[in-house]
This record gives C-alpha cells, sequence and structure tokens, in this order.
C-alpha cells in the first residue's frame, strides 16, 4: 500500500501549528481549572466529601454537647456569627495580608464554651486564600488558629480560656 505525500503550503502549515497549539493552550487551561476546583472545592472526591460530613457533624455535636451541658452564651446566634466573620476576614488572606491582631482580639472575646461552640458552628468551613488564589482546602476555626498564630499565642488563649473554665481548646 502507498501512502499518499500531502502537499501543504504556507498558509495551511500555519493553520495546523496553530491548531495544535491552540489545543495544546485548552489542554493547559483545562488541567489547570481542574486543579483550581480541586483546590477550592467545586470538584471534591467522595472521601473529601464524607470528610466534609464528618467536620460538620463534629461542629454540631459539639454544639449539642454544649447545649446539653445548660451553658448559655453571653452573646446572641447573629453576634457571634458577626465574630466568625471578623475573625475569618482578618485570617483569610495568608501571609502578608492577615491581620492577626485583630483576629486575636475577637478569640478573646469567647467567654465560655456555648460562645466558642456558636463561634465554631458560624464558622463552619472556609478557604484561605495567598495573592487572591485558594490555597488548601477549606479549614475550621480550629484549623485557621493552629495555622496562622504561633504556638505562644495559642498557649495564651487556652490558658484564658482555662482560666474562665473553658473546655474548649485550640
Amino acid at each position: 500500500m502507498k501512502i499518499p505525500k500531502i502537499n501543504l503550503n504556507q498558509e495551511q502549515l500555519k493553520l495546523a501549528f496553530y491548531s495544535v497549539l491552540g489545543i495544546l493552550a485548552l489542554v493547559f487551561i483545562f488541567q489547570l481549572f481542574k486543579k483550581t476546583g480541586e483546590t477550592i472545592g467545586i470538584f471534591d472526591t467522595e472521601e473529601e466529601k464524607e470528610e466534609k460530613e464528618r467536620t460538620k457533624k463534629a461542629i454540631d455535636d459539639f454544639k449539642k454537647d454544649v447545649d446539653k451541658k445548660g451553658i448559655k452564651p453571653t452573646r446572641t446566634a447573629a453576634q457571634w456569627a458577626l465574630v466568625a466573620d471578623s475573625i475569618y476576614n482578618a485570617l483569610k488572606f495568608s501571609g502578608v495580608g492577615d491581620d492577626k491582631a485583630k483576629a486575636y482580639t475577637e478569640i478573646i472575646r469567647i467567654l465560655n464554651d456555648a460562645d466558642a461552640a456558636l463561634v465554631v458552628k458560624a464558622f463552619g468551613l472556609r478557604q484561605e486564600y495567598a495573592f487572591g488564589v485558594p490555597i488548601g482546602k477549606p479549614k475550621t476555626l480550629v484549623q485557621f488558629v493552629q495555622d496562622n498564630f504561633n504556638e505562644r499565642d495559642i498557649n495564651d488563649i487556652n490558658r484564658s480560656y482555662s482560666r474562665s473554665g473553658m473546655t474548649f481548646k485550640f
């Protein structure tokens, strides 16, 4: 069998080259979008979905345990939700863009386990960013604090909580 000879002129070669280049660019963009989607949770695996469900259940169980003890919060759930938002806004940008002093001040406002339960529940799972790009998986309040504060600050917070009789610790 004889293979036919293909004669391409300059324009056809350019078109073929740009077509291949365009296809490669589309594949690269798709892979980048897919990786970013996995990072921010658009394309969660079954294991990641189960982990999120376990985390949400643990947060709900913590809140139920505190409610059973009869501890009353010092503020309303809506007020603690604002505190959770304030902590997140202070810490959501990794590194240079965060405001640890503001977050620390908000965290110290938590006065008992009921307050902690409401803040942890309101915080839920939230995404951290570096230069406007999502990094890692969404985190709980405890994970945000552990990742953004040094050991000395966390120990100071925990000692403050212990003095007020709290069992919740970072």
